[in-house]
């Protein structure tokens, strides 16, 4: 699941619980720019005809520049707007509104765990990031190669888990409860599936060697997402295809 904070620096592109690599889905549609806002400085849109704007020795418009192209004042309230080599940003802009529910499972993490969700958990392991390989380090590792499937699941149905927005509860810090005016499908399983991985990760151990763990180390088998999967129900022919159990059964 995504989580760009500016103010933390990224291993290797990975992110707190996040998987592109098997959901095909947009970041770009959602994510304005993909280098953090703190890392960039604030770049003046070209002038008209391709002409650059003068500066001062300061580093500020000249008089003379504002005087012919006036600008319109920005609200108080209004951040200032960054250029990045993908599009626009704003300082630790993250989600549409902030509303995505990898927000969610952040406040989830450090609410149950008491763990700061990114310095904790982002690059944990193998799988707690953005993509994986080779077989999990231990059982937190387990927890978010488990989540990952999870969200596959509901990419597999057309849901955008990672954007896609629900309501829960969390109580005396030690339970998630998913709301029940969650009204998609799509909210009320990305809902299950935070939960799931919380209560995982609360209920095993946190080592702190697999802490920022080198994905070079990732080796063996990637495990398949079907281990997850509930065993198919065994299946009874009917009787009338087994002539030797009517025979038998009516000897007794």
């Amino acid at each position: 699941m995504v989580i760009l904070v500016s103010s933390v620096p990224q291993r290797s592109g990975r992110n707190l619980f996040a998987n592109p690599r098997v959901s095909g889905f947009d970041f770009q549609g959602q994510i304005q720019d993909r280098t953090p806002c703190a890392a960039r400085r604030a770049h003046p849109e070209p002038a008209a005809g391709g002409r650059q704007r003068p500066r001062t020795v300061a580093g500020t418009l000249s008089p003379r520049w504002r005087q012919r192209n006036p600008t319109k004042p920005r609200a108080q309230n209004q951040s200032p707007v960054f250029r990045g080599a993908h599009g626009i940003c704003e300082p630790r802009y993250v989600l549409p509104e902030a509303r995505g529910s990898l927000l969610n499972l952040k406040s989830m993490v450090e609410a149950i765990t008491g763990r700061n969700a990114i310095l904790s958990f982002v690059g944990y392991g193998c799988y707690c990031g953005l993509g994986g390989r080779g077989l999990p380090m231990d059982e937190v590792d387990w927890c978010c190669h488990a989540h990952d499937c999870c969200y596959q699941k509901l990419f597999d149905l057309g849901c955008h888990p990672y954007v896609d927005h629900y309501e829960h509860t969390i109580e005396n810090n030690t339970e998630v409860v998913c709301s029940e005016l969650n009204e998609t499908e799509c909210d009320k399983q990305t809902c299950e599936c935070d939960k799931s991985v919380v209560l995982c990760l609360r209920n095993h151990t946190y080592n702190e060697k697999y802490r920022n763990y080198l994905n070079i180390y990732c080796q063996g088998p990637t495990p398949n997402c079907s281990i997850y999967e509930p065993p198919p129900e065994e299946v009874h022919p009917p009787l009338s295809c087994l002539p030797h159990l009517l025979t038998s059964a009516a000897s007794k």
